[in-house]
């Protein structure tokens, strides 16, 4: 027959055509979404060593003008890196990802012109304030030698060469979701329709619904362990607990579709079974 052949190749096209959607779908909202992000950063604060470079560099720039004897300064940071790891200081960090977040988004889906010489950068003054109250409260031996308030300390999320670039990708990213799920829909219902003309092609838009669906949790799956091949020895595992937390989205909706597809792969033959035992 020449329509099987053709709903083979619509079907083989709408299965890569879902498995990309869903992944550049998964991409543009991974970059968006700022709870999504902020989850994303938290799971990295969670990290011992994360905590521990961010506690020295919290106390090395509490002591830039006034070195401290090495016998100060390692309880110091060891103290320090307790209150990073503390809930308050998360929620502190959390609002401050947050804060800058939401401006990044509206400067992704911005058409104005980049300004290559300025940089987004995240304030960590509060909570560096924080955190010297509270070693000049444990450690009053250091109280003289401590500053009285912070200095200015923020990092830098993305420069304007590299925002450019991201509205570019993100940009993409955008076209593409919406021309695949386009292109998927329409496959699908042009082999729902072409399979109701086929007693024995019922289920081809379920399979193909599953495949794609498949297709994407292996991509989900392979994520963590991609991220930690690309990151340094050093914060290799990080980098593997980023990837599950940005793939976790990607891997339920992919679970979703996959159980759906062979739920209706299951009931469909089910039913032809019973139609067959019916009939004779």
């Amino acid at each position: 027959m020449p329509r099987r052949p053709f709903i083979i190749g619509a079907g083989l096209i709408a299965t890569l055509s879902l498995a990309l959607a869903l992944t550049t779908n998964w991409a543009y909202s991974e970059a968006i979404n700022t709870s999504k992000f902020v989850q994303t950063t938290d799971t990295i604060l969670d990290d011992p060593l994360v905590q521990e470079e961010l506690a020295k560099t919290i106390v090395d720039s509490l002591v830039e003008d006034s070195p401290l004897p090495q016998v100060l300064l390692a309880p110091l940071t060891k103290t320090a890196s307790a209150i990073v790891a503390s809930p308050t200081f998360q929620t502190f960090w959390s609002d401050a990802i947050r804060e800058i977040h939401q401006p990044l988004v509206i400067q992704l889906q911005s058409d104005t012109p980049v300004d290559k010489t300025e940089a987004l950068r995240v304030d960590l003054t509060e909570m560096v304030n924080a955190v010297l109250l509270d070693l000049r409260t444990q450690f009053p031996r250091a109280a003289g030698v401590l500053p009285t308030t912070a200095p200015l300390v923020e990092f830098e999320l993305i420069d304007g060469e590299n925002l450019e670039s991201a509205r570019q990708i993100v940009d993409t990213v955008n076209i593409l979701r919406w021309i695949l799920a386009i292109i998927t829909v329409a496959l699908l219902s042009l082999l729902t329709f072409m399979s109701r003309r086929s007693g024995h092609l019922t289920r081809t838009p379920a399979i193909v619904v599953s495949a794609g669906a498949l297709i994407a949790l292996i991509t989900a799956i392979a994520i963590p362990s991609v991220a930690q091949s690309f990151a340094d020895s050093e914060y290799a595992q990080t980098a593997r607990t980023v990837g599950t937390s940005l793939a976790s989205s990607l891997q339920t909706q992919a679970i979703v579709l996959l159980v759906i597809g062979l739920g209706v792969i299951g009931g469909a033959t089910l039913l032809q079974r019973r139609r067959q035992s019916l009939t004779q």
